[in-house]
C-alpha cells in the first residue's frame, strides 16, 4: 500500500503541474514537463507512442528548429478562447474537440453526402455547438463531464480523513500489501533499468533523427573545425 500511494502521489503532482502549465500558458515549462513524462511513459510501456511523441517534440525544439520557429511552436501550444488570466487550453485538445463536433454533424448528413454539404456542415459546427450550449444553459441541463462537478460534503471529507489516518498510507509497514499491486515499485523510477532505458531511448532518437543528422560527417566537420581554429590561433 505504501508503494501504491507513493506512485499515486507522484502521478497526481505531475498531472497537476501539467494542468497548471497549460492554464498559465507557461512555455518555459513545456520541455521540462516532457522530460519528466519520459520515464512515466517508458515505465508504462517501452513501445508507448506517447513516449515517441515526447522525444520527437523535444528533438525538434532543441535541435532541428530555428530559434524563431521554436518560439512560434511553443507559443502555439496553448490558446485562450475565453480571455482572462489562466484560461489557456492546449491547442491540440481544442482542435480535437472541434473535429469531434464536425464529425457529429457530418454523420447526421447520412449517406450520399456531397463534398459541398460536408464543407458547409464543418464550417457551421462551431456556431451550432454554441447554440446547443446556450439552449442547455437556458434549460439548466447539466453538461456531461469526465470531471467531478460536485465537491465532497464535510461529512464525506471527515470520513475520508478518518480512514486515511487509520491506514497511514505514506508510512511503510512491513508485510502490508495492496492486492493487485504487489509488484509496484516504491516510485515510478524504481522499476526502471537505467541502462536498458538509455539503449531503448537511443534507438528511438536515432530513428527519429534519421535523414536529419549525419553523425559521421558531424564528427569529421568538428575535427576539421578544431584543426582550423588551432591553425588560425595567434602565437603568444
Amino acid at each position: 500500500m505504501y508503494n501504491y500511494f507513493n506512485n499515486l502521489a507522484q502521478w497526481f503532482v505531475h498531472i497537476e503541474v501539467l494542468n497548471k502549465t497549460a492554464k498559465d500558458g507557461d512555455i518555459t515549462s513545456i520541455i521540462p514537463n516532457l522530460l519528466m513524462s519520459l520515464p512515466l511513459f517508458y515505465n508504462h510501456s517501452t513501445l508507448s507512442k506517447y513516449l515517441v511523441e515526447c522525444i520527437n517534440y523535444v528533438i525538434q525544439l532543441e535541435y532541428l528548429l530555428s530559434p524563431l520557429m521554436k518560439l512560434r511552436v511553443l507559443e502555439g501550444s496553448f490558446v485562450n478562447v475565453e480571455g482572462g488570466r489562466s484560461n489557456n487550453v492546449e491547442s491540440d485538445l481544442l482542435q480535437e474537440h472541434s473535429v469531434r463536433k464536425q464529425k457529429f454533424l457530418i454523420k447526421q448528413l447520412g449517406a450520399n453526402k456531397t463534398q459541398k454539404a460536408i464543407e458547409r456542415a464543418s464550417a457551421a459546427a462551431g456556431a451550432i455547438a454554441a447554440i446547443n450550449d446556450n439552449i442547455a444553459i437556458s434549460l439548466e441541463i447539466t453538461p456531461k463531464s469526465s470531471r467531478h462537478i460536485k465537491t465532497l460534503s464535510p461529512g464525506e471529507q471527515q470520513v475520508m480523513s478518518d480512514v486515511l489516518q487509520d491506514l497511514k498510507p505514506f508510512k511503510f509497514t512491513p508485510g502490508r500489501k495492496y492486492e493487485g499491486f504487489e509488484k509496484l515499485g516504491e516510485n515510478v523510477f524504481a522499476c526502471i533499468d537505467g541502462s536498458k532505458m538509455k539503449i531503448d531511448l537511443d534507438i528511438i532518437v536515432n530513428r527519429l533523427l534519421s535523414g536529419h543528422v549525419d553523425f559521421g560527417n558531424d564528427d569529421i566537420d568538428s575535427n576539421s573545425d578544431s584543426d582550423s581554429d588551432d591553425d588560425d590561433m595567434p602565437d603568444l
